[in-house]
């Protein structure tokens, strides 16, 4: 006995055949995407999360939390913006510009927490799992490899490494102090020769007014011990430019590393530091290459522990 079908049971029978299609359509898809990359419409690359940064104290190191895309998937972890002159990071062969994902497989996003787990080893000689990703070609790579790290906070125990930044901090050990105004002259010069070396940006010219300006906010927070673009009356680089009567405004780069006998090896490293970020962002290396940028001004300060270093750059001639 065959049973006819209303025109009105038909269309509801069209409507639940169509929803049962795109709820599997859905599944299929979604189970194609790899979870880490769901809602993701990003290409491959580094993506910073927070400017908040993180300092680790076992290995010397500081950072902000970042986002990493690599190979269709996404990892959390530390992108290393400063390294510390003899730290513990040279044993782990890290670099300004990586990020630190994980150790032993703990995230490392809270330094706190890679601290406690490294200074928590008992023996002398430790083999951790190191986890990192790393630009190459403006493409990151995941680097997973086992290493043997050395807690200790004598530097002179460690064993021998072929790192070369441990090679420089050896070289840095063994020179004579510059001057400041000698210094200063240096650094304008690893200025002009990465805007050159980066598309051929025109080179900056030194500008006197922008000089004193970056010189007496080093030896301000210097003398204030802390560092940071906003003074602790609340003052931030653009306050301070209109006060010295700078014309047009100012994009500021600070920097502070520790002192290890060779200041002009402490600047070199500096610049170095700020040129491996990556590129194309608004960061330190776009503010140095930043092809509108007409005339810079450097200044240095320094202690018996460290040096600090403010670069103000300006698209106004001053």
């Amino acid at each position: 006995m065959m049973t006819k079908i209303s025109q009105k049971d038909s269309q509801k029978f069209k409507a639940i055949y169509f929803v049962v299609l795109i709820v599997f359509i859905s599944i299929y898809f979604i189970r194609a995407i790899p979870s880490e990359c769901k809602n993701n419409h990003y290409q491959p690359g580094i993506y910073s999360l927070s400017y908040k940064k993180q300092n680790s104290t076992v290995l010397g190191l500081s950072g902000v939390p970042a986002y990493v895309i690599a190979a269709n998937k996404t990892y959390r972890g530390l992108y290393i913006t400063n390294l510390q002159i003899g730290g513990q990071w040279s044993q782990l062969g890290l670099r300004p510009g990586d990020v630190l994902l994980s150790i032993n497989n703990r995230v490392a996003i809270n330094s706190q927490q890679l601290d406690q787990a490294l200074s928590s080893t008992t023996s002398k000689s430790n083999r951790i799992n190191l986890c990192y990703a790393r630009n190459q070609n403006n493409i990151p790579i995941i680097v997973s490899k086992q290493v043997d790290f050395f807690p200790t906070n004598d530097i002179a125990d460690q064993p021998p490494t072929n790192n070369s930044s441990h090679s420089s901090i050896t070289s840095i050990q063994q020179n004579k102090e510059e001057s400041i105004s000698a210094l200063e002259a240096y650094m304008l010069e690893l200025v002009n020769q990465d805007r050159s070396r980066n598309g051929s940006v025109p080179a900056v010219s030194a500008s006197a007014q922008l000089s004193e300006l970056a010189r007496n906010y080093a030896k301000y927070m210097l003398a204030h011990n802390y560092f940071s673009h906003t003074t602790p009356t609340g003052l931030g680089p653009q306050d301070r430019a209109r006060q010295a009567g700078i014309q047009g405004g100012v994009a500021e780069n600070i920097s502070m590393i520790s002192r290890s006998g060779n200041d002009r090896e402490s600047v070199n490293f500096s610049q170095k530091q700020m040129m491996s970020e990556p590129p194309n962002q608004q960061n330190h290396r776009g503010t140095i290459l930043d092809p509108s940028h007409c005339c810079v001004g450097i200044g240095i300060a320094r202690n018996n522990r460290k040096l600090i270093i403010v670069q103000e750059f300006s698209r106004v001639y001053n």
